[in-house]
């Protein structure tokens, strides 16, 4: 086998970890995003596991991604510059907006407000943007799979 099979399958396995890690923290977080202890433990297990698995594998995607392109050579398709794209717009949605508003919800749940209209806002805004976060994610995985020519 070549390098690019090996290439291939490191991406795959990194895409996995990373995109299966950020669907179950969304999935997650909207089960428990009216309870300010389950959002303070899983905020930290959020934290935990972006260093330990999410960011690595979302790196190791990228790198692995490059990796193919430059063996194969060639104009990059469609559904890789798409990748490209999406990957880094995740991470701007999730360590940008996501984090924001998951950290204002749990301030306003700690504060017992957790029946006001500004945590419903919250919490609606917490699942847009967690919801729209997985399927920009899903969206690269599944071109990846088909590969539409454009």
């Amino acid at each position: 086998m070549g390098i690019y099979i090996w290439l291939k399958v490191v991406h795959v396995l990194a895409v996995v970890i990373w995109v299966g890690g950020i669907t179950t923290i969304a999935i997650l977080a909207n089960l428990f995003s009216r309870d300010a202890v389950a959002m303070g433990v899983l905020g930290r297990g959020m934290i935990a596991a972006g260093r330990a698995a999410l960011m690595p594998g979302s790196i190791i995607a990228l790198i692995t991604g490059i990796a193919m392109l430059v063996v194969t050579g060639g104009k990059p398709p469609f559904w890789m510059l798409w990748g490209l794209i999406a990957g880094p717009g995740s991470g701007v949605i999730g360590g940008v907006f996501i984090r924001r508003t998951a950290m204002e919800l749990v301030a306003v749940l700690a504060s017992g407000d957790a029946g006001t209209a500004r945590a419903e806002a919250l919490r609606n805004r917490f699942k847009m943007l967690t919801t729209l976060n997985v399927l920009l994610l899903l969206s690269a995985v599944l071109l990846m799979v088909l590969k539409p020519r454009f």
